[in-house]
């Protein structure tokens, strides 16, 4: 009976809560996934939830590279797929081969645009592209990897994006929001440009702070982006329940 437990861990306790025609029909989808997953539980032995790893190995290997029309609307996502793909297949400890890596790289490199990266070859450069790239290259774990990232252009960029409040626009006359920041934060670090220039990220922490909310996707964008600059003060992140 531990999955059942678990299971019933997942869902929210909504007893309190306001009844909504959303949370009404929500509270009833669950109901027919508990019933179906208790009428199958007894069924179920240790192979049930297996992995089944050599086929997702072998999907993640023949999308790499090859994308069917389907994936044309990630055209300006390029760079997440690959981070994608390339993290996914270090989790099932699966080495891609010296030929794969080098294409990789090359094409990695052909998406960086004078400063970030782009969502493909030729596209301007925005952080959430700059994020997965970095990441991609980061997941590698080849000494040559992160070679191919032109620093001093990079942080000349970023400079560019990070605004007199703290705030970074996702691109040049782009939008400001805490995943400019966060994605900021996380490329310095990676590329080690958050030690060689932590006055790139001036009022950042205090501006992130400001904007703590009730969306719990911000929230863990907030405190991560924090904890990445070392800058966390006891009192900068308040209950988020007393905010009005």
């Amino acid at each position: 009976m531990e999955r059942l437990t678990l299971f019933y861990l997942w869902q929210a306790d909504r007893t309190n809560g306001p009844e909504t025609r959303t949370i009404i029909d929500q509270m009833e989808t669950e109901s027919l996934v508990s019933k179906a997953y208790c009428e199958k539980l007894c069924q179920w032995n240790d192979d049930a939830l297996r992995l089944f790893k050599l086929n997702h190995i072998n999907y993640l290997c023949k999308r790499l590279f090859n994308l069917p029309m389907s994936f044309e609307h990630f055209d300006a996502s390029q760079p997440w797929l690959a981070y994608w793909i390339v993290h996914a297949l270090k989790l099932l400890n699966f080495v891609i081969t010296e030929e794969t890596s080098v294409k990789l790289l090359s094409f990695l490199a052909s998406s960086q645009h004078p400063g970030g990266f782009g969502g493909g070859p030729y596209q301007f450069a925005h952080l959430a592209t700059t994020y997965g790239a970095i990441n991609c290259l980061a997941s590698m774990c080849r000494r040559d990897a992160l070679d191919i990232i032109n620093q001093d252009t990079l942080v000349n960029w970023m400079r560019k994006l990070h605004q007199p409040d703290g705030s970074f626009l996702v691109h040049l006359g782009g939008e400001a929001d805490v995943r400019g920041a966060y994605c900021a934060a996380e490329v310095a670090k990676l590329t080690g440009l958050l030690n060689r220039y932590p006055d790139l990220f001036e009022s950042t922490a205090e501006w992130v702070s400001s904007c703590q909310s009730l969306f719990n996707c911000k929230t863990f964008t907030i405190v991560v982006h924090i904890k990445i600059i070392n800058d966390l003060p006891s009192d900068t992140i308040s209950h988020v329940s007393n905010k009005d």
